[in-house]
């Protein structure tokens, strides 16, 4: 979908009002110049690529592989529903892949017929109900590269395949997470609980309903990330503390959404630094 395609939405308009003109009016108008003459790497560190959280996460991933010096990443997208997210992650990986060299194998999980039946308040019966977000799977698969993998069906049920095909040398390193329910959010983040390899050391996630006024660490995607680290010792999901600072434009609410899988058993975080001898300069001296 196009931005001017989006624009006849409402809620495009308030994030523009409150997250984009409450922003400096310098970045503001830095942005118009990137937007028609810069990099696209500079176009997704301000902000003008659609879904920012996609351009984002896919581009740190391919960053952290190459350093790792890696070929390929994985990136997987829990809850695929109509199917616009998967279309603009494969769109975006399409357009990073040309800049970083790296390669992204794309994995869609969705049951296609729309959400299951709830089990109880955890999954947030007040805000979704069963049959919800169907998917014209023809049509979608059409629209999308024959590269990408759909993984149709129960989420935990499909994992076992999904490690059986997953490339040894494309460990995953972004994940989005738009499933709503918290049952069904606690299946897909038991992805992470394989080999060590089969990950980046740091992983980028992105989980899309944590945001409205009933969400809270006792329902939905809070608690599933909660019980997922009160279940590991050596693998935290949290968020970046510092990503609004690291970013030009501060107040975007995606930022909030963002958060960080710490693979504390890769075998990258176990070994010795191997950069150059590190000093401090002291002014005073």
């Amino acid at each position: 979908m196009s931005f001017l395609k989006k624009l006849k939405y409402g809620y495009i308009w308030r994030r523009i009002f409150v997250e984009r003109l409450t922003e400096p009016l310098h970045l503001n108008l830095l942005a118009v110049f990137v937007f028609l003459f810069g990099s696209y790497r500079s176009k997704i560190a301000f902000d003008l690529i659609l879904r920012q959280q996609h351009a984002f996460g896919l581009l740190k991933a391919a960053d952290r592989a190459s350093r790792l010096g890696l070929k390929a990443v994985s990136v997987i997208e829990f809850g695929v529903a109509a199917g616009a997210g998967l279309m603009n992650i494969q769109r975006i990986a399409r357009r990073i892949a040309k800049i970083t060299g790296i390669r992204f194998d794309i994995y869609g999980f969705d049951n296609v017929a729309g959400m299951p039946p709830h089990r109880d308040y955890r999954d947030h019966p007040d805000l979704y109900r069963e049959g919800d977000f169907p998917m014209n799977y023809d049509l979608l698969r059409k629209k999308l590269h024959p590269d990408v993998r759909m993984m149709q069906g129960n989420i935990k049920d499909r994992l076992k395949a999904f490690f059986e095909i997953l490339a040894p040398d494309a460990p995953v390193g972004f994940v989005s997470v738009d499933v709503d329910y918290y049952s069904s959010t606690a299946d897909a983040l038991t992805v992470f609980d394989g080999d060590p390899a089969n990950y980046l050391d740091l992983v980028y996630l992105y989980f899309d309903d944590i945001h409205r006024e009933e969400h809270n660490h006792r329902c939905g995607e809070l608690l599933a990330i909660d019980e997922f680290n009160d279940r590991h010792d050596k693998r935290i999901i949290e968020p970046p503390v510092f990503l609004a600072n690291r970013r030009v434009f501060k107040q975007a609410a995606w930022l909030k959404h963002i958060y960080f899988l710490h693979v504390l058993d890769h075998r990258h975080r176990n070994e010795a630094h191997a950069g150059e001898f590190q000093t401090l300069d002291n002014p005073y001296l």
